[in-house]
């Protein structure tokens, strides 16, 4: 982990953000924080039936889901979907707040979830994607940089997975893009 990095956690403790696990109950909460993090940085906005299925959903699936949200005083700052399989903790979605980033609730949040990770037993820690290399032009540039902040190694995949919340119908789907391939 970087120096910044390591400061910029203890910095967000000392400012008092709290970050605290929870599942469905905040989800309002969430979504808010999440639409207009989508907005600001021309996302697609996702249902938010869409992020009630995954954070009920996935010990149906043998992952446990929970919705990360740090807050300083009661007001919301940053928030995060963190699954947690057997071995890997994902930081699948996030969203953050424009007003007191001099805070550094995302740090906290994500060094939170490095520690619930480890505390579920996982032993990889996946922070989910980042720009193509450190291209400042490139509109991931920022979150590039704040990810490899956090150390690590990154690890080139091919393609996207997928992460079906109704298996049935996933089947379904699936089996309707493989006949319409060809």
């Amino acid at each position: 982990m970087r120096y910044n990095t390591r400061y910029n956690i203890r910095k967000a403790r000392k400012k008092g953000i709290e970050v605290t696990a929870f599942g469905k109950d905040r989800l309002d909460d969430w979504y808010s924080l999440f639409e207009e993090t989508a907005l600001r940085n021309n996302l697609e906005i996702l249902g938010k039936d869409y992020f009630a299925h995954v954070l009920e959903d996935g010990d149906a699936q043998g992952v446990n889901s929970r919705l990360l949200i740090a807050e300083q005083n009661g007001e919301l700052l940053a928030a995060m979907i963190l699954v947690l399989s057997a071995k890997r903790g994902t930081y699948l979605f996030g969203a953050s707040s424009r007003s007191n980033k001099q805070l550094m609730a995302s740090y906290a949040l994500q060094w939170e979830a490095i520690k619930l990770s480890k505390a579920h037993g996982c032993v990889e820690y996946d922070m989910f994607g980042c720009a193509p290399g450190l291209i400042p032009s490139h509109p991931l540039y920022g979150v590039h940089l704040f990810k490899k902040g956090f150390g690590g190694k990154l690890y080139h995949r091919m393609g996207c997975w997928d992460y079906p919340i109704n298996e049935d119908v996933y089947q379904q789907v699936k089996m309707g893009e493989l006949t319409s391939v060809g």
